[in-house]
Formats: structure tokens, sequence, C-alpha cells
């Protein structure tokens, strides 16, 4: 048991990557699941700024994965969400862009289009706690001006993925769909890893199609839909007995409607193309019997955004039944250009947003996981974190005028089972 804990202290390397069969780990598996495997998962996240408290998520989340042979293994996920609070409303006028008023009961951004192997849950956690870069799965409330509105809306989440495994290579075939009371995503994915003979360097390769479809609780004509196409390409190279790195390029093109359909100061390009260049190095350390997570994550799009998002974590077993994980993130990003924090409908025409999440600022988020494995293949897991935004947190000084902190905590918490 100890080995396999310093194993997965190494390789342990998931990918949170939209549309794609992505979660490909630092050390390609190139053989089905041992055993079935069988969990669930409970989050609880609540956003706040100095006014209120905003949005709130609870979550049940469960999953599977098993082999069927010796050349193929499942895997799937089941989630429901409810979304509950009060989110800022931005300036208000008499119609927006999709018709729409300046009151809602729904959120306004899809919480689906996650990639297959557990996306449903990775979207939503990246929603939830991170700085909302790409927009991926967002349903986070948005800290602008103005009164606030209630917001209510619940989604449910399915998603299977099957592998085939050939002797140094694994071909992977998944679907996702999400649906909200005002969005419906469908999502398909491929992706292959093949391994050189040594095993000591894998290459990835992915493709992945999304295809939304938007309404409105409060605009009943509205009718659009948004299609985006993803590739990813990586390699994993182990370094020695003690270090691997990962690095990925994920290249994304989306058409159709970007619009967030109940800020009516919202009106954005028809098209985004968007790249993400993602690097993990892991170190084990036999001094402390222990290992160095180092992840990087460069953002870049054609609406002007770029990001850069950093995380350095200790994975430290203790004892044989015991893992402690503490992490911090840090976020920074360069708002879209046309971000105007009092944009409204008579600014004019063109495009232009007032969200927040598409301006300039910093964001911390400290965390903390731990892990206990029990007897006959029982495992707990506990995750807190919490995540704070602030303009004047921004890489290169201060962020966006008017923009205003948001602060938010996640709690996760997790069984499994292996048969």
């Amino acid at each position: 048991m100890r080995k396999e804990y310093l194993t997965r202290a190494l390789t342990s390397a998931a990918l949170a990557l939209p549309g794609i069969a992505a979660s490909l780990p630092a050390m390609a598996q190139m053989a089905p699941p041992e055993k079935l495997t069988v969990g669930m998962k409970w989050l609880e996240y609540q956003d706040y700024n100095s006014k209120n408290e905003l949005m709130g998520v609870r979550a049940p989340y469960v999953y599977m994965e098993a082999p069927l042979n010796e050349h193929i293994g499942i895997e799937g996920s089941f989630l429901i969400d409810a979304i509950a609070g009060a989110t800022p409303m931005a300036p208000t006028a008499s119609s927006s862009s999709s018709g729409s008023g300046s009151s809602t009961d729904t959120s306004s951004s899809a919480s689906g289009g996650g990639g297959p192997s557990r996306s449903a849950f990775t979207s939503l956690m990246s929603a939830a706690a991170q700085a909302l870069t790409t927009e991926a799965g967002s349903t986070s409330s948005s800290s602008g001006s103005g009164s606030t509105s209630d917001v209510t809306d619940n989604r449910v989440a399915v998603d299977a993925k099957g592998t085939y495994y050939f002797d140094r290579a694994a071909v992977g075939l998944g679907f996702a769909h999400s649906r909200e009371s005002d969005w419906q995503s469908n999502a398909g994915s491929l992706d292959l890893r093949v391994a050189t003979p040594d095993n000591n360097r894998t290459y990835s390769f992915g493709v992945g199609f999304t295809h939304d479809a938007i309404t409105s609780n409060a605009d009943p004509l509205l009718d659009e839909t948004r299609s985006t196409w993803e590739g990813m390409f990586g390699i994993t190279q182990v370094l020695s007995q003690t270090q691997l790195i990962q690095s990925n390029i994920t290249l994304s093109y989306g058409s159709g409607f970007f619009d967030d359909i109940y800020r009516s100061g919202d009106v954005r390009p028809g098209e985004r193309l968007a790249g993400a260049w993602l690097t993990r190095y892991r170190h084990y350390v036999p001094a402390f019997d222990a290992a160095v997570h180092v992840d990087y994550r460069l953002f870049l799009d054609d609406w002007g955004l770029s990001a850069h998002t950093a995380e350095l974590a200790w994975y430290q077993p203790i004892g044989d039944d015991w893992i402690v994980r503490p992490f911090l993130r840090y976020h920074s990003q360069d708002k879209v250009r046309f971000y105007d924090s009092a944009a409204a409908p008579t600014t004019g025409s063109g495009s232009y947003t007032n969200d927040p999440r598409l301006g300039s600022f910093g964001a911390l988020a400290p965390g903390i996981a731990v892990e206990k494995r029990f007897e006959d293949g029982w495992t707990l897991e506990l995750h807190a974190e919490y995540y704070e935004r602030n303009a004047n947190w921004h890489l290169t000084g201060d962020g966006s005028n008017g923009l205003e902190g948001l602060s938010a905590y996640v709690f996760i918490m997790g069984v499994r089972k292996s048969f």
C-alpha cells in the first residue's frame, strides 16, 4: 500500500479541459483498472462580497470505473447540482441584446460542457474554485455594480467513457451531457495515448466537440446555439526515478452565441479562438517521503484575455493509510478588449461586457486535502479551499477599476470503495 501511495503522489495529474476526454494522468495508464471502484462526493460552495452572501452550490456526485476485460475499461459519472443565491446585476436598461430585462431567476452561463472521465465534477470545481478564465462550466456569480437578483437553478450532468488498451497505447471515446433550465450541452471526445518502448515517454492526442443550446427564462424568444472544437497534444517524460514532467497544448475554436443572456450590458463577439499551455512537474523527495507538485497554465484568446495560473502542492503520506496535500494556487488575468465596468446596452454598437470574470484581477486560493484509507477497500476524502479575488492582486499592477473583490469557500467530502 505504501508503494502505491508514493506512485500516486508522482502520477496524479488530471487535466480539466472542456470538451476533451482529457483526464490523462501524468504517466499514461496503459491497462484497464484492476478493480471496480465506485464513489460519491458532496460539494458545498459559497461566494460572497463585502455587501452580500451571493451564490451557493450544493452538489452530490457519483462515479464509477471498472474493467470489462484485459483490454477494455469503462468509467462514468452522474451529478446533480442546486444553485441558489443572489447575483449582482449589471447597470440596467430597458432591454438587452437578448431581449431580457434586468432581473432573472437563473444563472446565465453553461454549467456543462465538460469532457468525460469525471469531468462533470471537475467542471463544477473549476467554476466554483478558480478564476473562471475560460468560462467553461461557469456558474459563478459576478460581483458587478447595481442591485442584486435572486437566482435559482438545477443542473443534471452525466458522462461516460470507454478505453481500449493495446500493449503500448490506449484509445478512449467519451460523451457528456448537461442540462439545466436554460442550457443544454452535449460533448464528444476521442483521445489517444502512445508510450515509447521503455515507457519513459508518453504522447497524448485528443479532439473534442461541444454543442450548446441556449434559451432564456426571461426571454421566451431566445433560441441560440454555440459550437466548439478542441484539439490537444501533450508529452509526458520521466526524467529520473524521482522526477517527471508533463506538458500539453490545447487549442479551441468556438462560434455562435457567447453573450451572457442575463447581463444587460453584455454583447460579445460571435467567435472565439483560444489556446492554453499546461505544464506539470512532479518530484519525489526521499528525505520527507513525499512529493512536490508544481503546475503552471498560460491561457490566451483573440478577445485579448491572457491569464497565468500557478499552483504549488505538497503530497505527504503519513503512515500507511493517510495522505495530506496542502496547496496554494495563484491566478492573474488581463481583461478582454471590450471590458467596461459601466457597460450597458446604450453604450453603442460593437462588443462590450461588464462581467468581472472578463476583467483584470488576481486571485489566491489556499487549501488542503486529506485522504484516509480503511480496510476492505474503503477511502475517505476531504477537501477544503478558500478563494479570494482582488483587482489589486493583478500580476503587473492594479487590475480593472471598479471591480469589487469576491471571496468563496469550497468544501468537498467523498467516499469510494474498490471491489
